[in-house]
């Protein structure tokens, strides 16, 4: 079986409306590429911690709170329980039973 990436997303999977929309610089297929240790610390870094400005606004992160709180539980979930290497990108035929 040959592999033909679609010629409007380039094999990203997605309408080009979705990649089109960006967070700090960063579009949803270059944030799915990150393995998930990667991602916990982007998205830390969207917030700000330790004193340290985010990248976000103030506005911004009101009006994002509650999807960069389901976000931070989510991906911190994957990265305590050791998943830390995958990436969301990554096909379910590609993971093992235990991930």
């Amino acid at each position: 079986m040959q592999h033909i990436p679609c010629r409007t997303c380039e094999g990203r999977r997605l309408r080009p409306e979705a990649l089109a929309v960006t967070i700090a610089d960063t579009g949803i297929f270059d944030v799915t590429g990150m393995p998930i240790s990667e991602m916990v610390e982007w998205v830390a870094s969207l917030r700000g911690e330790d004193g340290v400005t985010g990248q976000l606004k103030d506005r911004d992160k009101e009006i994002g709170r509650q999807i960069l709180n389901e976000i931070e539980a989510r991906v911190g979930f994957l990265n305590d329980v050791g998943l830390n290497y995958l990436t969301l990108s990554r096909s379910s035929g590609s993971l093992s039973g235990g991930e």
